[in-house]
């Protein structure tokens, strides 16, 4: 669906391997022949702001007085850290966990280690948008003195937590 919509809107599609290829060096060759900047998704202070928004935008509708806790999924770190940051700047006592799929617990592990952990493993769940190989180093920076806690998920509570909110 994805990749369908994105060809839709003019997007050049480049299918690539996860567990042999690197998309970052995919990109920069792309951007090597064309004119065309690479945004690392989280290793960017304008992205992780961008993806504070998102909390702003939501404890402007709850209410950040209302709110005890934030769960925000979790790959690479950034719209995690975006949470945090935004969290803070409203004055919010939320407290922000992140939350990631169980295979894939980099930044679970990292927070506990002090140190970025690396994956096992590249693919093997239905998150896919959360299979960073390790934490972003900015994100992991403002994670790890702003999270509050790591969940980790299996894909099993993932299906089952959609259906949940699908039929309700």
């Amino acid at each position: 669906m994805k990749i369908k919509r994105a060809a839709e809107n003019g997007a050049e599609i480049v299918l690539y391997d996860r567990n042999r290829q690197s998309r970052e060096e995919i990109a920069a060759q792309i951007a090597g022949r064309s004119a065309v900047a690479v945004i690392p998704p989280g290793d960017n202070p304008f992205i992780i702001a961008g993806q504070g928004t998102v909390a702003a935008e939501g404890l402007v509708q709850i209410g950040a007085a209302d709110l005890t806790t934030i769960l925000v999924p979790c790959g690479g770190g950034g719209l995690a850290a975006g949470t945090c940051l935004a969290t803070e700047a409203m004055q919010s006592r939320a407290e922000v966990w992140a939350v990631e799929p169980e295979a894939f617990d980099d930044t679970r592990r990292s927070l506990a280690s002090g140190n970025r952990e690396v994956n096992p493993a590249l693919s093997g769940s239905l998150c896919d948008a959360l299979l960073a190989p390790t934490p972003a180093e900015l994100p992991f920076s403002i994670n790890r003195k702003r999270l509050s806690r790591v969940l980790t998920v299996t894909d099993q509570d993932v299906c089952e937590r959609f259906v949940s909110l699908m039929t309700s």
